[in-house]
């Protein structure tokens, strides 16, 4: 019998920055739980569901790289359906450069049967819009080990591509920035240069190569590191005065702004630095203000706009020409060039938020979309304020333009993620529920409200009271502020609920939750109806107890045991045997209780059907003396792994003794069939001696008689009479050599066994029935005396009636030769010969003499 094993949970590890809730992160742990006792066949059907709603492509292709099959998503990549992208390749999606670099790689790894992992590809879809996939794919390989395809995943990375796109175009603008800027901008460490902008080596005199590496203190005047070093260490963010050492050794005055930044994954300090040796200070807080101005417009690449109400004319400055799709300088400056950018659906809200704005006196804000000449789209964000003269009356707006398209983006996809994992919870068997501090209910997933039959909004602000009985709502209101003044979960809660079909049994587990503060706001509860399985306990604990009734109404002994041979269950029979009550052999060896050894007895069946996992069985001798018929039948998990056997043993001396005497009288009978078989032969020799000893003889010469008067004979109808009665002696004369042939051979014991064969095959089976005769026998000696000739003869002779019987056979080879001391008959034919698998069948069938 096997020891118990264990069980280990694995848990799946959150990816760093992934930005999800704790809700749905205990959701997604909770709905791989709890979907365990869920037979297999509805866990597919809900998987393939939640596929099918997922924004990534779950595909499977074969060995040439062909779609099988793949889920719903295929429509957003590909703009075809899943049953249309059957029988096409991801290749057909692709520029042929671009094909035959995927085709390469797939080719490469199908013939190395090696994970498709981390792979970038890009393609079109059927309206020509380009996708940027990132591919994850294992093999598929038969049990014989050949590659039948793969199956993985496709992730949409558009979005990601074009954000990667922007932050390079934004990294480049903002050195760029960087680089023109007036002010010197340098990167450290708190102890060398990193990287610095020309700004910064024109007033030292150093070049940006030359300048990387460099100790900090090297740029400015001893007197002044220790103050530097200080603000450094204390993130000092103001700006302040020192004094610094050109490359030739001059010294000037110059202001210092620094501050902590993340750089290239790494903590790092920037400071912008001014040259205000000799500037004024009026010039060098206009400077400073213009240069902070134009910063901050390109750093967050602002749109800014000046609109004269009087007039008319729009100036536009910063970056907006290029918000709204213009090259610089091409804008007129009237509104209605400005409103042919403005997405047709969009306009009218534009004007009733500006109208609305200058009406109220109040700020405008309006996010709408942009069409550029090519067609691109752009989201943008304007914000401003209307300015009034003396009387009220509004003459100018002043404001900003944004391009918000990828904060759009990144709505759209946190939007489409919440839709997708909404769905998801809807699709769950499992019931799920949110409640606040006060038990009031604040969301409800499709299974809850389709069990009781309420739609999912009119549970919002209602308690457990509202729905079930006093008794089962009171049950539930205590987990509840268990969870709520622990602050721990609780998990396992077996407890019923009155749904709309009548009371069912669910397996709770309720967690609380926080808010970003650590402050508890709530639970969260996942619910599984165990309805079926407390039935299907009941019913499996009714059908133990009849087991184990009719176990030990047995009179066989039965012993269930782990790999060390101890006895985890015994029927009464097997402790009767022992002398003891079965619950007293728990726990001991078996080859101790009934054969009182030390260890496991010689070829025991048990540790056979440990290593084999088959039925194995043996007859086993105790020391009494009596014989056991031993079935030791393997128990294997869903795994295929043997976790224990059960030993059933009979008592079979009786039997055993009883075998041996049949065995006995089938030996006898045996002996007597040979008796019997020699007897006849004998007998069949003394009749055929005396048909060919007075029989034969006696129609020979009267044979010869006839033939002499024939011969003498000169009546015509005389001599032809005795023609005939001669024809007639000559026939019973062959017919009485043949009967004495067939009832014992004379040859076999005048020329022996092999010239007895031979001529038997080619005097009766070759002539009387046209099968060709191959006949060898080699020149060794084979002494045999008449009894062994005889029982040996006959049984040739009977496997060649057999074959003409039943074989069709046309051609048959006789070979006899001598072995050592033993002689070997082999006989051999082309026929349709016989099924083993139906012999074996009709084998144990009882026959009759």
């Amino acid at each position: 019998m096997p020891r118990a094993g264990k069980s280990s949970e694995l848990k799946k590890p959150v990816r760093k920055g992934q930005k999800q809730s704790v809700k749905i992160k205990l959701l997604r742990r909770q709905a791989q739980k709890k979907t365990a006792d869920i037979p297999a066949a509805q866990i597919k059907t809900w998987f393939v569901d939640i596929l099918r709603n997922m924004s990534d492509l779950i595909w499977e292709v074969d060995e040439n790289g062909v779609f099988t099959w793949c889920t719903g998503a295929a429509e957003d990549i590909f703009g075809v359906t899943s049953g249309e992208l059957t029988g096409k390749s991801l290749f057909d999606f692709m520029d042929a450069g671009e094909a035959q670099r995927a085709k390469n790689l797939f080719e490469d790894r199908a013939i190395r049967k090696k994970p498709v992992k981390d792979v970038e590809v890009c393609l079109e879809d059927r309206q020509g819009k380009r996708h940027w996939l990132y591919i994850n794919g294992v093999p598929v390989i038969d049990n014989k080990g050949l590659l039948k395809g793969y199956s993985g995943i496709y992730r949409d990375i558009t979005t990601l591509k074009k954000a990667e796109e922007s932050l390079r175009e934004s990294e480049l603008k903002f050195r760029t920035l960087a680089d023109e800027a007036f002010n010197g901008v340098a990167i450290h460490d708190g102890q060398r240069i990193i990287e610095i902008n020309k700004a910064f080596g024109l007033m030292w005199g150093y070049d940006t190569a030359e300048a990387a590496g460099m100790k900090i203190d090297e740029f400015f005047a001893p007197e002044c590191r220790a103050d530097m070093k200080s603000k450094v260490q204390s993130d000092y963010d103001k700006p302040y005065v020192t004094t610094a050492v050109r490359k030739n050794g001059t010294r000037f005055r110059l202001e210092v702004t620094g501050k902590f930044i993340t750089y290239k994954g790494q903590k790092v300090r920037i400071a912008t630095v001014r040259d205000i040796t000799e500037q004024s200070t009026v010039e060098n807080a206009l400077q400073e203000s213009e240069e902070r101005l134009k910063t901050a417009v390109d750093a967050a690449e602002l749109g800014i706009w000046d609109w004269n109400l009087v007039s008319g004319q729009i100036v536009w400055a910063g970056h907006n020409a290029r918000l709204f799709g213009y090259k610089k300088g091409e804008f007129d400056g009237r509104y209605e060039t400005f409103e042919k950018r403005i997405h047709p659906d969009d306009i009218a809200g534009l004007n009733a938020a500006i109208k609305k704005a200058k009406k109220e006196k109040s700020e405008y804000f309006r996010e709408y979309r942009v069409i550029w000449p090519d067609g691109t789209l752009r989201w943008i964000a304007g914000r401003g304020r209307f300015i009034y003269d003396a009387t009220g009356r509004a003459v100018r707006m002043v404001g900003a333009a944004q391009d918000i398209t990828m904060h759009k983006s990144i709505e759209e996809s946190l939007r489409k993620e919440r839709q997708e994992i909404r769905t998801i919870i809807d699709s769950l068997p499992i019931i799920v529920f949110y409640k606040d501090k006060k038990g009031r209910f604040v969301r409800v997933n499709k299974t809850l409200a389709e069990s009781l039959n309420i739609p999912e909004e009119k549970f919002l602000g209602k308690t457990v009271f509202d729905l079930y009985s006093a008794k089962i709502a009171q049950g539930m209101t205590k987990d509840d502020n268990e969870v709520f003044n622990s602050g721990q979960p609780k998990l396992n809660i077996i407890e019923q609920y009155e749904s709309a079909r009548g009371p069912r049994w669910v397996q709770t587990d309720k967690f609380p939750i926080f808010d970003k503060d650590g402050v508890l706001v709530g639970l969260v509860g996942f619910a599984q109806d165990i309805t079926e399985r407390k039935q299907a306990e009941e019913a499996l604990i009714k059908a133990e107890n009849e087991k184990a009734t009719i176990l030990n109404t047995m009179s066989e002994l039965v012993a269930y045991q782990d790999a060390e041979h101890r006895i985890i269950w015994a029927n009464r029979a097997a402790g009767e045997s022992a002398g003891s009550a079965a619950e007293e052999l728990l726990g001991r060896y078996c080859y101790e209780v009934w054969q009182g050894r030390n260890k496991p007895c010689v070829n025991c069946p048990v540790e056979k059907a440990w290593k084999t996992g088959r039925l194995e069985t043996e007859a086993i001798h105790s020391p009494d003396g009596r014989v056991w018929s031993i079935r030791a039948n393997p128990v294997k998990n869903k795994t295929g792994d043997v976790v224990g056997v059960v030993e059933i043993t009979s008592d079979i001396t009786e039997r055993k003794q009883a075998e041996h005497k049949l065995l006995e009288y089938q030996k006898q009978l045996k002996r007597l069939a040979a008796q019997l078989a020699l007897t006849e032969e004998r007998e069949r020799r003394r009749i055929a001696g005396e048909l060919h000893d007075h029989v034969g003889q006696s129609l020979a010469l009267a044979k010869i008689k006839i033939d002499t008067l024939h011969a003498s004979a000169t009546s015509q109808p005389l001599p032809q009479a005795l023609e005939d009665i001669s024809g007639s002696l000559e026939k019973a004369i062959q017919e009485t050599r043949s009967l004495t042939f067939d009832l014992s051979n004379p040859i076999l014991y005048e020329l022996g066994f092999e010239a007895a064969v031979a001529e038997w095959l080619n005097e009766h089976v070759k002539p009387k029935y046209g099968i060709s005769i191959e006949f060898n026998a080699d020149d060794n000696p084979k002494p045999l005396n008449d009894d062994m000739k005889v029982m040996i003869f006959r049984n040739v002779r009977e496997l060649l009636i057999n074959i003409i019987k039943y074989a069709k056979a046309d051609k048959v080879k006789v070979s006899i030769s001598r072995i050592d001391n033993s002689m070997q008959v082999l006989v051999e034919d082309n026929g349709v010969g016989f099924d083993p698998a139906e012999v074996k069948k009709t084998s144990g069938k009882k026959e009759k003499f």
